[in-house]
């Protein structure tokens, strides 16, 4: 725990970030050290503000390439997730499968995958982009380890779900040169 004393002194490090994200993040933190420093109960806002953050860390170090960090952070906020809405848990869940995939450790992520799909069914439908997009992860991982039936199957699945819902062909590309490369 941070003590009074070095929330202090964080604070003119926070306010030169240019980020009011930053700023807000590393403040929330600090008055929930403080107040478990204190032994006061924490505002359910506050553990709210501790998921988003260690999301966003994690969206960031992703976008970055930096798969260490964001499985980390993607770990820490999936440990804060209760109360959460079903869209930020959705979202989460992908994240950690694309992790795992992007970091070669493909069991894992067919694991995070199946773990997704209710949470994605349930935050943007079963038939949605975001569940088509989850089965396209799953036949790329499926294909990384040899297993192309089944790879086949979660392309044509997924290329069935997002044909009549993506109104731009190019958006269908990923799946079809997928499906493409298992049919030769």
């Amino acid at each position: 725990l941070l003590s009074a004393l070095s929330i202090w002194e964080l604070l003119p490090t926070v306010r030169k970030t240019p980020s009011s994200f930053a700023l807000a993040t590393a403040l929330g933190l600090a008055l929930m050290s403080l107040t478990l420093a204190l032994d006061l109960p924490t505002p359910a806002a506050w553990a709210d503000s501790a998921f988003y953050g260690l999301a966003t860390q994690g969206i960031e170090a992703l976008r970055q390439d930096n798969l260490a960090l964001a499985r980390q952070r993607f770990e820490e906020a999936h440990a804060h997730r209760v109360g959460e809405p079903d869209a930020n848990l959705a979202t989460l869940a992908h994240n950690r499968a694309l992790v795992a995939y992007r970091s070669k450790e493909y069991e894992r992520a067919l694991g995070l995958v199946q773990e997704a799909m209710p949470v994605v069914a349930r935050a943007h439908g079963a038939e949605g982009k975001r569940s088509a997009d989850l089965l396209a992860l799953r036949g790329n991982a499926l294909q990384a380890l040899q297993r192309h039936g089944e790879a086949l199957v979660a392309y044509e699945r997924a290329y069935a779900m997002l044909k009549p819902i993506d109104p731009k062909p190019e958006g269908l590309d990923p799946v079809r040169h997928n499906l493409g490369t298992l049919h030769r």
